[in-house]
């Protein structure tokens, strides 16, 4: 009987720790992980979520810089109810001010002298959290250490009076804690703590820009990647109005007053009435964000770069082609009508325009408007492509010239994300779809392994998932994307390698465009002349127009101009007529029938079109003398 028991006892403990990791001891106590199956046949990785890196936010400590966790007793066991701070959203986890905490995925069984990835999440500095983002298949395909962490968002992490009282940034001075926590302890989960790579996406990548531009940051990391973020973008830091109506707002909702008693005042706000803040419908309205409080920031952005005063370290920097199709895609309810976006199109660029010279807008409408839009969503491209430069694309490329000249800095690689997948990554984004955009954050799931073990994601998805994220574990490791793990765990359709990935620098300033796993091409100078036109609109028209007249045309040269012009306006010509004709035509067909023109149509698959061709007769009419006779093949026509 004793025999039995023991047996069933020994089977129930075994199926319980099956799933379990061994215990990690780490300066802040002792941790319990969960094993888990990759994506990939064979491979396991164990994880260990919900780690305090910090003591709670709450009482005295709200609006207060982060205080590191005080070390707990006995063996904290990793759960998977995942914990978000307040925010928005309304996530299905656990919603709390407690919120500071970290998880973390490594090889199993454990590694020894890993690198480390930790990444940080976006959102507007508002919304997200950590455990949307599983490092799983990082892990597996890449063998590093992937951490994730939370952060204060919204008012509660970037909330500032101006002044001493609330100076703000308590969002990246909360990130800042958990880079420290990770640089002292990931040693014990087979971490190299000399090997740290951040990385972040929107507001994400944002913060790792500051976390660049702050000396205090930078003994805890050692390479950088950004994904459309940085300071220099126009949403990096607040400007002083967005400060006063953050303000202004928040403490009418709380019914506080902007005075000395303010702290007190906020520190006795509970915490439903700041869930019932976030959920305030004007709360997307507000902008929320760093601040430069000459302390974590110690300047404007622009001026620490013009002093030099930013950390020298290799870099990955990129962006998605059509990231503002997020704010642009609710267009695409209101009308099919490609007339609907032309004239929106236009709107937008006299708004932006508004106080610039007629030229200007001239010159805008003949950089970003195609001659021949055939469809309602190629008509909406323009206006994607004018914000998308404007709000996150120019600001990248800023960055990735200013680090390759002034920083001189060997090692920056710079990207383009313009795979259109016909899978929406991201519903909560993109409720509607994506329309065969490479829309904002897209990229994000392919670096994390999502289409991996997805069975809706095409093979070609899956693909370059798993090269991006080589590319990325590979530069985490030596700073070179290309150094490293070339060859895929898993060949699909005939694709084992890594293409080569070329470096950045002030002269030829190459990028790679991944626009799918079989075309993933070099290219120069990512958006050079609308960046340009766009940093610089009036200069950049006297430009392109000065040296005409400083010199005496020959009359050689006047003729050759002359007969250039008219060539030009014969091409204009043609192509709109080319374009008006043929909009909706196929090319010709030549078959040994004949010459036929189809038609050009949408298909059900957002973006994707087809061409068809209907009734060609492939037989003699059956009528007359051919009626009940075997059919004929019908004769050429002309």
């Amino acid at each position: 009987m004793l025999i039995i028991i023991a047996y069933l006892l020994v089977n129930v403990l075994c199926e319980v720790s099956a799933n379990q990791a061994e215990v990690i001891t780490t300066k802040s106590g002792s941790i319990r992980g969960i094993i888990q199956s990759s994506g990939l046949s064979g491979i396991r990785v164990q994880k260990f979520l919900n780690i305090p890196y910090a003591e709670a936010p709450v009482g005295q400590l709200r609006f207060k810089k982060p205080q590191p966790k005080i070390p707990w007793k006995g063996i904290l066991n990793s759960t998977e109810d995942l914990i978000a701070c307040i925010q928005p959203w309304k996530p299905i986890v656990t919603m709390t001010e407690d919120c500071l905490i970290l998880n973390v995925w490594t090889p199993f069984p454990r590694p020894q002298n890993a690198s480390v990835m930790v990444w940080i999440h976006g959102g507007s500095f508002a919304a997200g959290y950590s455990g949307l983002y599983e490092g799983t298949n990082i892990v597996a395909v890449g063998d590093v250490i992937v951490v994730t962490i939370n952060y204060r968002l919204s008012a509660l992490g970037f909330l500032t009076t101006g002044d001493n009282r609330i100076k703000g940034n308590l969002g990246l001075y909360d990130q800042r804690l958990a880079m420290k926590w990770v640089k002292e302890n990931i040693a014990y989960f087979g971490g190299n703590s000399k090997s740290i790579t951040i990385f972040g996406e929107s507001a994400g990548g944002a913060s790792v820009s500051a976390h660049t531009l702050s000396k205090g940051s930078w003994e805890l990391f050692d390479r950088a990647i950004l994904q459309s973020g940085n300071m220099l973008m126009p949403w990096g830091v607040m400007t002083d109005s967005q400060i006063k109506d953050g303000l202004k707002w928040f403490l009418g909702k709380v019914n506080c007053d902007n005075d000395e008693n303010l702290l007190e005042c906020l520190r006795n706000v509970t915490e439903d009435k700041l869930k019932s803040v976030a959920n305030s419908k004007e709360f997307w309205s507000i902008w929320t964000g760093p601040n430069v409080d000459r302390e974590f920031i110690s300047d404007k952005p622009q001026k620490i770069w013009e002093d030099g005063d930013v950390k020298n370290q290799e870099i990955i920097i990129g962006v998605t082609k059509d990231e503002m199709f997020m704010e642009l895609q609710h267009l695409l309810l209101k009308s099919t009508n490609i007339s609907f976006y032309l004239k929106h199109f236009e709107e937008s660029l006299k708004m932006h325009f508004k106080n610039s010279s007629k030229a200007v807008y001239e010159k805008a409408r003949e950089l970003y408007k195609p001659k021949c839009i055939p469809s309602y969503l190629e008509a909406l491209k323009p206006s994607v492509a004018f914000q998308s430069d404007r709000i996150f694309i120019c600001g990248s490329r800023q960055e990735a010239k200013l680090r390759s000249k002034l920083m001189n800095t060997t090692n920056v690689y710079v990207f383009q994300y313009s795979h259109a997948s016909l899978v929406n990554y991201i519903p909560l984004l993109y409720p509607y779809g994506v329309f065969g955009f490479a829309a904002h954050g897209i990229d994000v799931m392919s670096v994390f392994g999502a289409p991996i073990n997805d069975t809706r994601f095409r093979s070609d998805d899956r693909t370059l998932s798993m090269r991006m994220i080589l590319y990325w574990t590979n530069f985490a490791k030596t700073g070179d994307p290309n150094s490293g793990t070339r060859k895929l765990p898993i060949v699909v359709d005939k694709v084992d390698t890594l293409p080569p990935w070329p470096q950045h620098n002030d002269s030829n300033e190459e990028f790679l465009d991944m626009e799918s796993f079989s075309q993933m091409t070099v290219r120069t100078k990512l958006r050079e002349k609308h960046c340009e036109f766009l940093s610089d609109p009036e200069g950049f028209i006297e430009k392109a127009t000065s040296g005409s007249t400083k010199n005496v045309m020959t009359l050689r040269a006047w003729l050759t101009m002359v007969e250039m012009m008219l060539i030009i306006l014969v091409a204009y010509f043609l192509a709109n007529v080319l374009c008006e004709v043929s909009a909706n035509q196929t090319e010709v067909i030549t078959t040994k029938s004949s010459s036929i023109r189809g038609i050009i149509q949408s298909s059900s698959l957002s973006g994707i079109r087809v061409q068809k061709f209907l009734n060609i007769p492939y037989a003699e009419a059956p009528v007359g003398q051919l009626r009940f006779e075997k059919p004929q093949p019908k004769r050429p026509w002309k």
